[in-house]
């Protein structure tokens, strides 16, 4: 493949993932999406460190995107940085393929997965970031010689990418086994220290500043009977896979089952390469074994993951993970037959994804959950300068993402507390605005919200199906 068409087919994918993917365009924008647009507008130290609400997922991307929000949406701002750290991720673990083809698939799986993993790329998940950072880790520890700066820089970007999200702890000992394996442990453990101090410190500081909601106090570990029951729901989730016939979409149907196929042939592998692995580590075994199945076992123990019948998104980085490790696997493979099954699975399971989700998308088939917010509505509703917007948090925040400074968002009482320190910025005379949902039904002449008394000072509108009215602080 000339490098004239090699860069014509990546631009392509980038465009396709900017217009398919990128928060101002993707039609499943939800109010999480929202979250990080209001944070990324309203960035203080104090109450940003983590995702609003939370003592997780650290805020890299608002962080970096507050600056340009004084100038720009803060919707497009994230959407530009989401696609460029996508990219980013891309850059860094294509270096470690030599062939063109097979860094285009990985391009297909890190910047258009399927709509069941889309999670690895949108900006309110820490997916991209975290690849962004393994990326480059491991890059600086495979190639070229082990150095003071190297392992310092490595050890840095891990221990960020746990600030980002826990379950990056998977990453240390694939760091720790690559010093050994290139006799620069003892050596290493000295600049691994210091670079792992500064972003240590910045998670301490964030859990020091952290507002928890209620459902974050939960257990983190599931029991052995909620184990059972997670491992069932994986096995009956995988053959409903294999056996969705029923969608109608060779895309689809084409990519559930070579994705099912290929986490047959990632076990079998794991069991046939133990001794192989034991005696002489690669980068791929130690991918394999410490980044693939570590991510599984922590989503599977996950007590919040369970207790979201173990949803198929919250493993979205396995795809990925299990993308780069049966690429890397084929390149090194010397057995013909096997470099072409698991090859042609590989490449099956990306494109089969990726033309789905652009199936999806751009052919207006995907579906937003009842009750919800589309992003479609979002941008076209009228909203006021300087004002107030209460409503339920999976709307009135996917509102949030298409507001300016200006204006505030809140969830109403009984749903998460998520931005409840701007609550002194608000009802400060400004006009009021209250979403119809589930909470409320209808616009009565008056109401209290967060112990405040408010009266209606306008009629009942309606824009797609989305009722509001106008209300005021009650005159004393």
């Amino acid at each position: 493949m000339s490098n004239t068409v090699y860069r014509i087919l990546l631009t392509i994918i980038i465009l396709l993932s900017f217009f398919t993917y990128g928060g101002g365009f993707f039609p499943l924008l939800n109010a999480d999406q929202g979250i990080y647009c209001l944070m990324a507008r309203h960035f203080t130290f104090s109450n940003s460190l983590y995702y609003w609400g939370q003592d997780r997922l650290g805020s890299f991307l608002p962080m970096l995107a507050a600056p340009f929000t004084k100038l720009f949406p803060a919707i497009w701002v994230l959407t530009v940085l989401q696609i460029a750290v996508s990219v980013g991720a891309w850059y860094y673990w294509s270096r470690l393929v030599a062939h063109k083809g097979w860094r285009l698939l990985l391009a297909c799986a890190i910047l258009l997965p399927p709509i069941a993993f889309s999670t690895v790329i949108i900006f309110a998940q820490p997916y991209h970031v975290q690849l962004l950072l393994w990326g480059a880790a491991f890059f600086l520890l495979v190639k070229g010689e082990p150095s003071f700066l190297r392992v310092f820089g490595a050890a840095f970007l891990l221990v960020l990418s746990i600030w980002l999200g826990q379950t990056a702890v998977v990453t240390l000992p694939i760091m720790g086994l690559l010093l050994i394996r290139r006799g620069y442990f003892a050596k290493g453990l000295l600049p691994a220290l210091f670079g792992a101090i500064p972003p240590a410190m910045l998670i301490l500081a964030a859990k020091n500043n952290s507002a928890k909601i209620p459902v974050f106090s939960e257990k983190l570990f599931v029991t052995w009977t909620q184990l059972s029951e997670s491992l069932l729901r994986v096995l009956h989730n995988t053959t409903h896979a294999v056996l969705s016939f029923s969608w109608l979409r060779s895309s689809i149907v084409i990519s559930n089952f070579s994705l099912v196929l290929l986490l047959f042939f990632i076990l079998f592998i794991s069991v046939r390469e133990l001794p192989k692995a034991i005696r002489h580590l690669n980068f791929h075994h130690l991918l394999l074994y410490f980044g693939f199945w570590g991510l599984f076992l922590i989503g599977i123990l996950s007590f919040w993951v369970y207790l979201n019948d173990t949803n198929v998104r919250y493993f979205s980085m396995l795809f990925v993970v299990g993308v780069i490790f049966a690429v890397l696997w084929t390149t090194e493979q010397k057995h013909q037959r096997w470099k072409k099954i698991i090859g042609g699975l590989t490449i099956a399971a990306v494109l089969g994804g990726s033309a789905d989700a652009l199936i999806l998308v751009h052919g207006g088939k995907t579906t937003v959950p009842h009750g919800r917010m589309s992003n479609g509505i979002a941008k076209t509703f009228p909203l006021e300068p300087g004002a107030t917007y209460i409503g339920d948090y999976w709307n009135v925040m996917v509102l949030g993402a298409w507001g300016d400074a200006s204006m505030r968002f809140f969830s109403h009482q009984a749903g998460p507390k998520h931005n409840m320190h701007q609550l002194r910025d608000a009802f400060q005379g400004e006009p009021i605005y209250l979403l119809q949902n589930s909470w409320l039904e209808s616009f009565p002449d008056t109401i209290s919200q967060y112990h405040r008394p408010l009266e209606r000072d306008s009629e009942v509108q309606n824009h797609e199906s989305i009722r509001f009215a106008r209300y005021r602080m009650q005159a004393e």
